[in-house]
């Protein structure tokens, strides 16, 4: 019971202590007649302390404390050369930049760079400005000598240059602000910086106007060094990595469901073309299959590759549009399409640099103009898988077009469907009749009846 009834009264004493009483006695008036317990087991509470802890603000660190309440000692912090050198040396490190911004009529901006250090020093990069992009590589290393805390204060900003139509000079996209002093007195950052370790930062593009509206992001990094010890420190790399180029390949294994366009059979035929600004492929963005006549059931087969080599990065749309149609000489018949977005697909491997291998599965055909919302109807759908690598890669699996050599990655064998010269002319409402065997070897025969006019003709001329 006295062990219990004592607790509260000794905390009450070390309160008392805690908050500075003006004297002993005073402490313990208010802790009681068992207070002399506690304060027997409490340092004295000298007035020197009291004041030091009057003057103190509220969550100090006892470090901020030893020199923030004392002009001496605060001028010795952050004005003897010890901690701060007459001069420093800034290395601005500027990578990219991604600009939330448009000139209207969906036109891109002009962006280039240019920073403010301090009040009096203003840089400009227009000579470098970068046409028609919202996403600048610019990858530049800036050197200055700056004096402290006069020069603390440094602006980045990208800026749009004006063409000749546009009124009001060059506009301001976004800018960022960092205060140098306050890097340069952290123990933390400097020990980061002494080690040319500093993280990249993306920082936010934004404008005094409306400086809560994003506008952007530019990715970037500062060093400092003394001015004196520039020469001995070598600057961080900074390199622009080498172009990476991307393969994409589609491969249509068959079509399942297609609406028959003539009364009892479809000649189904699918093209693909390719939306991608930073393609620079040898084939062409438009590729077709073959011709898988006479379908009765609305299924096909084409075991048909298509190549789009040559993708550069960074791209800013990547998208294939797939036509499913009705094939015939005079013209095609319009079924339904589809649309599949490769973008995320591309970004992947240029990112982690991993091959993407998807599918194969089955995607669904469809036409706006002819189906009916509350009804729609089976047009068709196409079983296609998709390959996403790099060109280095792609270079050591090398694959040809539909199914010409090299035929790897995968293989496709040449279906029999629908393919054969009596489905060919029954499409035009012939019929061959049936010579069993000797049906395959029609070809040859055309062939060699094509070689013989050819030599007549040429004997006739007086060529041979």
């Amino acid at each position: 019971q006295t062990q219990a009834a004592n607790a509260p009264l000794i905390s009450a004493a070390q309160l008392v202590l805690a908050v500075a009483g003006p004297s002993w006695s005073t402490a313990l008036a208010v802790a009681g007649p068992s207070g002399s317990t506690a304060l027997a087991a409490a340092a004295p509470v000298t007035a020197e302390d009291r004041t030091r802890r009057v003057f103190r603000s509220y969550n100090v660190t006892d470090e901020l404390d030893a020199f923030a309440f004392d002009e001496k000692k605060l001028r010795k912090r952050f004005k003897d050369s010890e901690n701060m050198p007459s001069r420093v040396r800034i290395r601005l490190y500027l990578v990219k930049a991604v600009c939330i911004y448009g000139k209207g009529a969906g036109d891109f901006p002009d962006p280039y760079v240019e920073f403010h250090l301090g009040p009096n020093m203003s840089v400009s990069f227009k000579s470098q400005v970068k046409i028609g992009t919202n996403e600048p590589d610019l990858y530049m290393l800036e050197e200055r000598d700056i004096v402290l805390p006069d020069d603390g204060k440094l602006e980045v900003r990208i800026m749009d240059k004006a063409n000749a139509f546009e009124f009001g000079g060059d506009a301001l996209i976004g800018s960022t602000i960092l205060d140098l002093e306050d890097r340069w007195h952290s123990k933390s950052w400097r020990k980061v910086n002494a080690r040319q370790e500093i993280p990249r930062e993306n920082r936010p593009l934004s404008t005094p106007e409306v400086p809560g509206k994003n506008r952007g992001s530019i990715e970037m990094w500062v060093e400092m060094i003394e001015s004196q010890r520039a020469a001995e420190v070598k600057a961080s790399p900074l390199v622009k990595p080498p172009e990476l180029e991307i393969e994409i390949r589609i491969v249509v294994l068959d079509c399942i469901k297609v609406k028959l366009v003539k009364e009892d059979y479809v000649n189904v035929q699918l093209q693909a073309t390719l939306d991608c600004n930073a393609y620079n492929g040898e084939h062409k963005r438009v590729q077709d299959t073959d011709v898988h006549y006479m379908s009765k059931d609305g299924s096909a087969i084409f075991n048909w590759r298509m190549v789009y080599p040559r993708i550069k990065m960074p791209i800013k749309t990547c998208s294939l549009k797939m036509d499913l149609v009705h094939y015939e000489l005079l013209g095609i018949t319009h079924i339904g399409s589809l649309n599949l977005d490769l973008k995320k697909y591309v970004e992947r491997v240029a990112t982690n640099m991993d091959a993407v291998d998807v599918g194969p599965d089955f995607l669904k055909f469809s036409n706006a103009d002819t189906e009916d919302p509350d009804n729609p109807e089976e047009i068709g759908s196409a079983r296609v898988q998709l390959y996403v690598m790099t060109q280095g890669e792609a270079g050591s699996k090398l694959a040809g077009l539909g199914r010409d050599d090299p035929n790897d990655h995968p293989p496709l064998i040449t279906p029999a469907e629908g393919r054969d010269w009596g489905t060919y002319m029954a499409g035009f409402g012939f019929s061959l009749p049936d010579f069993g065997m000797w049906k395959k070897l029609i070809p040859l025969f055309v062939v060699l009846l094509v070689f013989l006019v050819a030599i007549v003709g040429m004997k006739n001329l007086g060529l041979v």
